[in-house]
């Protein structure tokens, strides 16, 4: 293992350990480019960007991974494990050697980096001109693909070969006119499609006030509208829903 595989997954345990336990079984390094153009940051020299996906493995039988919704329900490997990647990207010294020792792991927001904006701001660059090693991996299985976003690929569960179905609860509030909203109420994440009998039985409601009483609104009002969103290569693991109101949200 080389040193910036080594450093992966010393990010990894250090995040996983606390709650679940999963180990690295595979690494794929797809790119390594120049940080900012090959700039340079004071003596820690210029800075270099590795990008890849990781594979992980977890024991669904050991209890401290049993809070893993419905890890009893994904295939397992060979060895009795359950297989998943995510993206990975990393930001350290292009010589090693100047880098300060110390690994900062940001835990991206819904597949977007923040932490580059929020130490560096001003321009000063201050994680580069203290050495830092800056690490992010992807963790939503939700985040649709595109805007360079870090994804986790998640095992599909099913219930002895079956869908797993279940009754799905989605609130959103709009807070600008709209003709249509994403039902994740977050942009770019996608969510559980809807079966044909489940269609058939959904329901919408309205209230101005958290503690207003629903409100229903008639079938024939509304429609739920499926897109499988792909880019960068890739097909998001669920699709982008959106609820179509007649007249639009206010």
């Amino acid at each position: 293992m080389n040193r910036t595989a080594a450093l992966i997954a010393m990010a990894v345990l250090v995040v996983t350990a606390p709650r679940v336990r999963a180990e690295v079984v595979s690494l794929e390094i797809s790119s390594r480019t120049p940080y900012d153009g090959g700039r340079t940051f004071g003596d820690r020299g210029s800075y270099q960007r590795c990008r890849g996906k990781l594979g992980f493995a977890v024991d669904p039988s050991l209890a401290a991974n049993r809070q893993i919704v419905d890890l009893e329900l994904a295939p397992r490997n060979a060895n009795g494990k359950v297989e998943f990647s995510a993206d990975f990207e990393i930001l350290a010294p292009s010589d090693l050697a100047k880098a300060s020792g110390s690994l900062l792991y940001d835990v991206n927001n819904r597949g977007n980096r923040t932490c580059l904006g929020q130490f560096n701001g001003g321009g000063d660059d201050f994680l580069m001109r203290q050495g830092y090693i800056v690490v992010w991996s992807g963790w939503i299985a939700e985040v649709l693909p595109g805007g360079d976003r870090l994804r986790m690929n998640a095992p599909v569960a099913t219930d002895g070969g079956r869908p797993v179905r279940g009754l799905v609860r989605a609130e959103m509030a709009p807070d600008r006119e709209a003709e249509r909203l994403n039902i994740a109420h977050w942009g770019n994440q996608g969510s559980y499609p809807p079966s044909e009998r489940g269609l058939d039985r959904a329901t919408l409601t309205w209230r101005l006030r958290e503690k207003d009483a629903r409100v229903p609104v008639p079938r024939s009002q509304w429609r739920l509208e499926q897109t499988w969103v792909e880019a960068d290569g890739e097909r998001g693991q669920l699709p982008l829903i959106e609820l179509v109101l007649a007249g639009g949200f206010q």
